[in-house]
């Protein structure tokens, strides 16, 4: 939290672009913070903020989790619970409880190795190496490399096609990010884009993926 507050001051010249806005856990799309207003900042116990919001405030009710960030001129990211709403002024308030300056943190620090998955294996087999590893998605190896996620293995099997190859469902177009870059170049890239998950290189070879759910758990962890 005192890091935030010296990064309050911060100007980084940077051109503006949109502050993401997570609603329970959940990227809200469509909708950006405009302004953040905060009170009593020399108080942590008591810190508040309103904040503006160009989209829908009717999605949010008062005791809701909802994190703003990064902004742009200073990279801060604000976590709190709704205590108010004016939708009039498309205001929420907030009651802080977090927040800190996104750190500079190259993506290999934070990024998990992909796990592979043969573009020949069945759906049956695809499931077993994600829950095997604790993850929701996968590299599939190959010529054409691409992406495959329990959710559509999930979605393949519920309609009854279970003889399928995982080169039959995969995404086979994706995003890469450098393992150099940042974690704020991430969360850019995927505000931008709207994506859920970045492809890492390193040394230009395919060696991880990252998703906003990882990134702002990095940030909760600083």
């Amino acid at each position: 939290m005192a890091a935030a507050y010296e990064a309050l001051n911060l100007d980084s010249g940077e051109d503006e672009i949109a502050v993401p806005i997570i609603w329970n856990g959940v990227l809200v799309e469509g909708a950006t913070a405009s302004e953040i207003i905060l009170n009593n900042v020399t108080n942590s116990n008591h810190c508040g903020a309103a904040i503006r919001i160009i989209g829908n405030t009717r999605v949010f009710n008062i005791g809701d989790e909802v994190e703003v960030g990064p902004t742009p001129a200073n990279s801060l990211y604000i976590r709190g619970k709704v205590v108010g709403r004016d939708d009039t002024m498309s205001k929420l308030v907030l009651k802080v409880t977090g927040m800190i300056s996104v750190p500079r943190i190259p993506l290999k620090n934070i990024a998990r190795h992909a796990v592979r998955i043969k573009p020949t294996a069945s759906l049956q087999e695809a499931a077993r190496i994600l829950v095997h590893n604790g993850v929701q998605g996968a590299l599939v190896e190959g010529r054409y490399p691409g992406l495959i996620s329990m959710a559509d293995i999930t979605r393949e099997v519920a309609e009854g096609r279970t003889g399928l190859e995982v080169q039959e469902i995969m995404t086979r177009g994706f995003l890469t990010i450098s393992s150099e870059d940042l974690i704020l170049d991430a969360i850019k890239m995927l505000w931008k884009t709207g994506a859920s998950q970045l492809v890492v290189l390193e040394k230009g070879m395919l060696w991880g993926i990252v998703t906003f759910g990882d990134l702002i758990e990095s940030l909760v962890a600083t």
